[in-house]
């Protein structure tokens, strides 16, 4: 549930359509408490990297495709890891994740996307931003932030409402309120296809 009330002459000052930026906002923040619902989930599973002490490394990702190939984890185009951006360019720093000779474009899942998105090591890997304590930015305690890899079939989401927003006139304020909400979950289905990514953010890759 989130409410905006947009004043009348506030509306008067700008020359945008302020209900409908304000619509397409809520629609952002609508979307930031999806990704929350189901990190919050996923961070309930008990398999991960200890992450202390040490940058995101080459290594790490071995340790994930050895531990979800040892679990049975299909191989089967629909292995996903998140990371925050730091993680990200840790990830950069390995050669076999950064290098076209590695990764071609062809794998790459969108075009001129390098800095987002990439297809590497049976994973589709991508990036979550996200101040600390902010809606659908990835958990991180002390120093260690923790990323996630997973099977799709491992977590479940339902979405009992999808997100509505509703604009109605309140005459005493002499103003539009703007109302959005929605009503979704998510669980485990299966805890084995989880995979913390745990990594220090203090540490500069060597």
């Amino acid at each position: 549930y989130f409410r905006d009330m947009i004043d009348d002459l506030d509306e008067l000052k700008t020359n945008v359509n302020a209900r409908q930026e304000y619509a397409k906002r809520h629609a952002w923040i609508m979307g930031r408490k999806v990704d929350e619902i189901v990190i919050t989930a996923m961070n309930q599973a008990a398999n991960g990297t200890t992450g202390a002490g040490s940058a995101f490394t080459l290594a790490m990702a071995n340790e994930l495709f050895t531990y979800m190939g040892d679990n049975a984890v299909p191989m089967d185009g629909d292995r996903y890891a998140v990371i925050s951006p730091k993680g990200w360019t840790d990830l950069m720093a390995i050669p076999q994740f950064s290098s076209a000779d590695y990764v071609p474009e062809g794998e790459m899942p969108y075009k001129g996307s390098a800095g987002t998105a990439k297809r590497w090591f049976s994973f589709y890997w991508f990036v979550q931003e996200g101040r600390d304590g902010d809606d659908g930015a990835l958990p991180k305690t002390g120093d260690v932030r923790t990323g996630f890899a997973w099977h799709r079939n491992s977590i479940g989401s339902h979405e009992q409402q999808g997100i509505t927003t509703e604009t109605d006139r309140n005459v005493p304020a002499q103003a539009y309120d703007l109302v959005s909400k929605l009503a979704y979950g998510a669980v485990i289905i299966d805890g084995d296809g989880i995979y913390k990514l745990n990594h220090d953010e203090t540490v500069v890759p060597t």
